[in-house]
């Protein structure tokens, strides 16, 4: 046997080891991800109450948003084992350490503590949390290789706003602008995350919104989307109130997105975007909580 077939044997029949193995199974729950969401839950929940909000909502809050992320993103690499066969082998479900459904019943698992943890908070609570769930759910399952992929991103990001109010404070009338103001930003977010992957999924055949966009495309849909956004949050500022340091800082993460692209530095790009997100939504929400 050449030296060539010979060491691709052993690496077919070799195991893979403790590292790779544990690797693979905290790949499987996407946690950078999830950190920017918690973040941004744990800052709207704090500008509700303009100061400390009440550990004991909030702690139980972030645990469900925390579950039901690791939920969502362990159905996102179940719904994309096949692909991943192809173009990610080492993750968890393609390599054998977890299999199809043992990753099912570990999202189900979460997804019932998320809601166990949600409800002692108020259906209404629980209820917005089912919606956001729900919402990456179907993004998994349906929506990802479609041109609607970007709807479960609106359904889902505005309502965190929502219910991060409603924990620590209650309902608002006027955050449901978050879902005019938040079409541009989420269409940027998730354009963002899905850049990463272009060309691979791409040449698997997937002909979602960022893949037909190409890349090109997508860098100025996504850099433009988060400009118009900046338009919109103006347009629609509160109570006559004027942008702070926050509206600055989002557009200097902005350029930062758009150096760090050109520089091709890593998954700053994605990073940059989503705390541009974040800043500019903390800085009209604080006008909200004041008026």
């Amino acid at each position: 046997m050449p030296a060539f077939e010979a060491a691709q044997a052993d690496r077919t029949i070799a195991a893979p080891s403790r590292l790779a193995t544990a690797r693979a199974v905290v790949e499987m729950f996407h946690f950078p991800p999830i950190l920017m969401v918690l973040l941004a839950c744990g800052t709207f929940a704090t500008i509700a109450v303009d100061g400390s909000p009440p550990a004991g909502r909030l702690i139980p809050y972030l645990g469900a948003v925390l579950c039901s992320q690791m939920a969502i993103g362990v159905h996102n690499d179940y719904s994309d084992r096949a692909l991943d066969g192809v173009a990610k082998p080492w993750r968890a479900i393609p390599s054998g350490v977890v299999s199809p459904t043992l990753a099912l019943e570990i999202s189900f698992a979460l997804l019932v503590v998320a809601l166990a943890i949600a409800l002692p908070l108020g259906l209404d609570v629980a209820a917005l949390g089912v919606i956001g769930t729900a919402s990456g759910l179907a993004y998994n399952a349906r929506l990802k290789g479609s041109v609607f992929a970007w709807v479960p991103f609106w359904a889902a990001l505005p309502t965190l706003v929502i219910a991060s109010f409603t924990v620590v404070h209650g309902y608002r009338s006027e955050l449901m602008l978050t879902y005019v103001i938040g079409l541009p930003l989420v269409t940027s977010v998730y354009i963002a995350d899905t850049m990463t992957d272009i060309f691979s999924d791409r040449a698997l055949g997937v002909r979602g919104f960022v893949q037909r966009l190409g890349p090109a495309g997508a860098r100025i849909v996504c850099w433009g989307a988060l400009a118009f956004g900046y338009v919109l949050a103006l347009a629609f500022w509160p109570s006559g109130g004027s942008p702070g340091v926050l509206f600055g800082l989002s557009i200097a993460l902005l350029a930062i997105a758009v150096a760090s692209d050109r520089l091709r530095i890593g998954r700053v790009h994605w990073m940059a975007i989503m705390l541009a997100v974040i800043a500019l939504a903390s800085d009209w929400l604080l006008d909200v909580a004041g008026g």
